[in-house]
């Protein structure tokens, strides 16, 4: 697990998942879960919570609605009796438990789309009833501003902590050198929203997919 504290005080922990990133907000005594990952990873993140000494959450976050962010979205609502906040342009599709499949940004992706719509991968998931729809500006909790960052889905979310740090789910993807989203359904939207987030004080940018990146590294996937 690794650990990062805002400016206000606003602690976030990455859990050791594997398919995605999911992270522990605890803010001014409360408890967020922001994305959930696969099914597979539940017992896995049930037991990295009570480690962290966590036996409830107050909320659960979700940065947009694909399989392997919503995995486990019903089952801790369930468990913990929460929340979960998705934007409102994504609300229907979680209520349903299907989402469609993102296009792909290079010839690579493209090729994993097609195959995986042939084969029905990746869309449907078990749904969640007690959904609170989000939007741009709202905040969450103290200091947690829901920030619109659309082009990987139209719904897709970043969460801005103190304006410092910033949750960004899939918009981007550092893997490797290159921060730009390898799957995206609007790449004009995707760097519309990688210029919103430079245009936030934040200087750590979390994604949902690999390691930390720094301003510079998302004003060179717009170069």
């Amino acid at each position: 697990m690794k650990r990062w504290t805002t400016s206000g005080g606003i602690a976030i922990e990455r859990l050791n998942t594997l398919r995605c990133n999911c992270y522990v907000v605890q803010c001014a005594g409360a408890v967020y879960l922001v994305d959930t990952g696969v099914v597979m990873e539940r017992q896995s993140i049930e037991r990295q919570l009570k480690k962290l000494g966590i036996s409830g959450l107050d909320g659960i976050i979700l940065t947009h609605v694909h399989t392997d962010h919503v995995g486990n979205a019903a089952c801790f609502q369930k468990k913990f009796n929460c929340l979960v906040y998705v934007h409102a342009h994504e609300r229907t599709a979680l209520r349903d438990g299907c989402c469609p499949l993102p296009r792909g940004t290079i010839p690579i992706t493209r090729k994993i789309v097609r195959a995986a719509g042939v084969l029905g991968l990746w869309t449907c998931f078990e749904p969640c009833r007690n959904v609170m729809a989000v939007e741009n500006g709202q905040y969450i909790g103290p200091g947690m501003r829901v920030l619109h960052t659309p082009g990987h889905t139209k719904g897709s979310m970043s969460l801005i902590l103190n304006e410092d740090i910033a949750l960004v789910g899939d918009a981007i993807i550092h893997r490797s050198k290159q921060v730009y989203p390898p799957f995206a359904n609007d790449e004009t939207q995707v760097k519309n929203s990688l210029q919103k987030l430079l245009e936030t004080n934040c200087q750590q940018f979390l994604p949902g997919h690999g390691m930390a990146a720094g301003r510079e590294d998302i004003l060179g996937a717009l170069l």
